[in-house]
């Protein structure tokens, strides 16, 4: 089995592509430009990860109307090698802007969230799960897994990724940013939550979405497991 690898950025993908091993077929740029080639390197591979949260060769904001544009453009050869290749599954790793901003009073995110892209970049990954779902079939599953705000580490220790990282700097000067206009305290009970997805399988047409709701144990758990993804570990509530 083999399992390809596209769109990659600098902090989930390595994970990704360290877990699979030698199963992992990484889909650099410049094929994503080249039919041929992209075929090619699909061929072996009976599903295919696309990493759908921003461009990845973009120094635009996440507002910015070009941000869309690249994220459409980036996401139509992925889509249109899955219907080419007959039988691949195809799973899409997006974030939770997609969504409402989550408030301390209202539910967790679940199936039957309402769907209200926070930025454009947000639009821009809607627009490649609703065109994927919309080819979605039984020979072509689709899987779309919706993160936000993973902590942990580079593969090679040499940046952390995340507001608690960023904390921990901060806090040897004396003091921390928090996030908003200052009138919520949001604790990393609010602000984490990730998938807790372990089965690969799944159905022709699914959307797993995730979010914590206890503090100290699910915390320790993510920042265990993200450091150091294996085919034995998932991020889970302990």
């Amino acid at each position: 089995m083999k399992v390809a690898v596209s769109a990659p950025d600098r902090f989930v993908a390595p994970y990704i592509l360290d877990m699979l091993g030698d199963a992992a077929v990484e889909i650099p740029p410049e094929a994503m430009e080249d039919q041929m080639t992209l075929d090619a390197l699909l061929t072996s591979c009976n599903a295919i990860v696309h990493i759908n949260s921003k461009p990845t060769d973009s120094n635009f904001g996440r507002d910015d109307r070009e941000t869309l544009l690249r994220m459409r453009e980036q996401s139509r050869p992925i889509l249109d090698a899955v219907d080419r290749h007959g039988e691949l599954h195809l799973i899409i790793v997006g974030t939770l802007r997609v969504h409402p901003q989550w408030e301390p009073e209202g539910p967790y995110y679940g199936y039957d969230s309402t769907l209200a892209p926070r930025d454009t970049a947000a639009e821009g990954q809607l627009w490649m799960e609703e065109m994927a779902l919309e080819r979605a079939q039984a020979e072509r599953p689709v899987s779309i897994i919706r993160a936000s705000n993973v902590q942990g580490v580079l593969l090679d220790g040499s940046e952390a990724n995340g507001l608690l990282h960023r904390w921990a700097m901060e806090c040897m000067m004396g003091w921390i940013n928090i996030p908003g206009d200052g009138s919520v305290f949001r604790t990393p009970g609010y602000f984490i939550n990730f998938v807790n997805e372990n089965n690969s399988l799944l159905s022709f047409c699914d959307i797993t979405i995730c979010s914590l709701n206890q503090f100290q144990e699910n915390i320790l758990d993510i920042l265990t497991h993200i450091t150091r993804f294996s085919q034995s570990s998932r991020i889970g509530h302990s």
